[in-house]
């Protein structure tokens, strides 16, 4: 395992590029009032104690792509306050209420199916569960016309009311 103090200089470093980064593309396109684009630490193998220690060092936000695990590392890791989980995984649809369960849940990335977001959306409809932030994945069909102009065919179409 990497020493603690490896780990916290490369978290500093990435930190540090992201700010710069974005600081100049803010720049030089006039963007204002904008939040720092968010690091999700992916914590995939890594022991709890291990989670807790990056956590100290200010990193909020940690990455799991097995609902089991994600789901385990946040209950050991619920009293860190702040705290927020990420779901990068495939969601398989007989493990989303454990998913959704899953103390400080705070987005999944990314849901590839309307049939899996009418699951999701179940799910914490029938069992009353907070709102959970979602990252929509979309996979452009490229249609070529006489123009080659580029265009892009939606997965499903959401309809609020």
């Amino acid at each position: 395992m990497e020493p603690l103090k490896n780990i916290e200089a490369s978290l500093r470093l990435v930190q540090s590029q992201i700010e710069s980064s974005f600081e100049k593309y803010s720049q030089s396109n006039k963007v204002k009032n904008v939040d720092l684009p968010l690091l999700v630490a992916v914590s995939k193998l890594m022991p709890v104690h291990r989670i807790s220690d990056v956590y100290k060092m200010g990193q909020l936000h940690f990455g799991e792509n097995y609902i089991k695990e994600l789901h385990n590392k946040a209950l050991e890791l619920e009293s860190l306050a702040g705290i927020k989980w990420h779901f990068i995984g495939q969601i398989q649809t007989n493990k989303i209420f454990k998913l959704i369960k899953t103390k400080n849940l705070y987005m999944i990335q990314s849901i590839d199916s309307f049939e899996t977001a009418m699951h999701v959306n179940n799910a914490l409809l029938k069992h009353s569960f907070k709102n959970v932030n979602v990252l929509i994945q979309v996979i452009p069909l490229i249609l070529l016309s006489n123009r080659n102009i580029i265009a892009f065919k939606p997965l499903f179409q959401l309809k609020i009311s």
